[in-house]
């Protein structure tokens, strides 16, 4: 009798994968209870299921919710966390998907797995943690963990099958909205630079702590609907002269609402930076509320996990705003500063270009037969260089010229 119920249960997910009807009972897998975290163990079709990796997420999410839960309240928000998906028996409940293929198809890229689980699970709707069990231990070519925000509801957390707890909690940081910081190595969101091992990624910054006060899954007077966003308008120029010590960045923002926090980020795209080409934070500010604001930021041009980034130097700076409002509708905008160089342009070099008047004889006391005309060209292109002023000087003998 098991025999032919788990072979029924293969062939209703395998039909469901190519495009057939589910029957209700899977179709119910599609979307879980609001506001919660759900976990999928996904296996490329031609590697073994591991129990203790199984097992591993189970004791992991417990210890990712409790970190979120004593960092919200070492930040002043109460112990609050993010809510698991529990089986019959209260424990953390783990979806298994096996694969259409096998694992030499998954190793490039998350876009495959992430396709066929789309097929049995809504990302709009719930925060999933994915372990894909390959046999690179990389979510795709480099990386063993990547992150995604969906909006208020959903997102997605991609960990390798050895993961370990902050990771994970990483990971699940930008589904949950969070973006990169590296202005310590402490924070959850940086790379654990220049920390020691104790303390990297043993905390949350207080921007994040005060951005998930107003994310759905850690309060629940938060809508999990999608409402207007912030307006967020640049009002300062985005050129600068080069070497600066600071640009200011003034920026216009209102909300019906009610503003809520701002936060600007900066991108390097140093070579040898860790968070190359990603924005990371760079300031934050809180707004307590009020509509409509002014807000200045003064940038340096310093970028946490660059050491080469300056203002000195004639470059492209790219910026990125987010602004979030009382109910966590989150709006963002992008754009580069520029440096301009103050210095004068150099000369173009020129010749003269004789058309008239050269090596002329005549009686002292008369004109010239031939007037003296010349040209101006530039010197490289030969181009003709209009309202140059020319002067003719007598360096010998008493002629005049006029």
């Amino acid at each position: 009798m098991k025999r032919h119920i788990h072979r029924f249960i293969l062939s209703t997910i395998i039909v469901y994968l190519t495009g057939g009807t589910l029957n209700s009972a899977v179709a119910d897998l599609n979307v879980g209870e609001p506001r919660t975290v759900r976990m999928i163990y996904f296996l490329p079709n031609d590697r073994p299921h591991r129990a203790e990796v199984v097992q591993r997420m189970k004791d992991t999410i417990l210890k990712v919710q409790t970190f979120y839960a004593e960092q919200m309240q070492a930040h002043g928000y109460g112990e609050v966390t993010f809510r698991v998906e529990t089986n019959d028996q209260g424990e953390p409940k783990v979806h298994s998907v096996v694969g259409q293929f096998p694992d030499s198809h998954y190793l490039t890229s998350t876009s495959f797995a992430r396709d066929e689980i789309e097929k049995l699970f809504d990302y709009s709707a719930n925060i999933y943690l994915i372990v894909i069990d390959n046999s690179t231990d990389r979510v795709n070519r480099a990386n063993r963990g990547a992150g995604e925000w969906l909006g208020k509801q959903g997102g997605i957390a991609w960990v390798a099958r050895e993961f370990d707890w902050s990771l994970a909690a990483h990971e699940l940081g930008h589904a949950f909205g969070l973006s990169h910081d590296f202005r310590d190595g402490a924070y959850l969101m940086s790379y654990g630079s220049g920390a020691s091992p104790e303390q990297a990624w043993s905390q949350l910054s207080a921007c994040h702590a005060e951005r998930l006060w107003v994310h759905p899954y850690f309060n629940p007077n938060i809508s999990t609907r999608w409402e207007q966003s912030p307006t967020i308008e640049l009002i300062s120029p985005n050129t600068y002269p080069v070497g600066l010590e600071s640009v200011d960045i003034q920026l216009k923002v209102s909300d019906l609402d009610g503003l809520y926090q701002i936060i600007l980020f900066a991108t390097t795209i140093n070579d040898f930076s860790p968070g190359r080409g990603l924005p990371e934070v760079k300031a934050c500010r809180s707004l307590g509320g009020e509509r409509e604001a002014v807000i200045e930021f003064e940038y340096d041009g310093d970028i946490p996990s660059s050491v080469f980034s300056d203002l000195y130097s004639p470059v492209k700076h790219s910026m990125h705003i987010e602004a979030a409002d009382v109910d966590g509708n989150v709006n963002a905008i992008s754009f580069s500063l520029s440096a301009i160089s103050t210095e004068p342009p150099a000369p173009t070099p020129k010749i003269l270009v004789k058309l008239s008047g050269d090596n002329q004889t005549g009686t002292p006391g008369a004109a010239l037969p031939h007037p003296l005309i010349v040209e101006v060209r530039d010197k490289q292109s030969k181009n003709l260089l209009p309202g140059v002023q020319v002067r003719f000087t007598i360096t010998s003998g008493k002629g005049k010229l006029w």
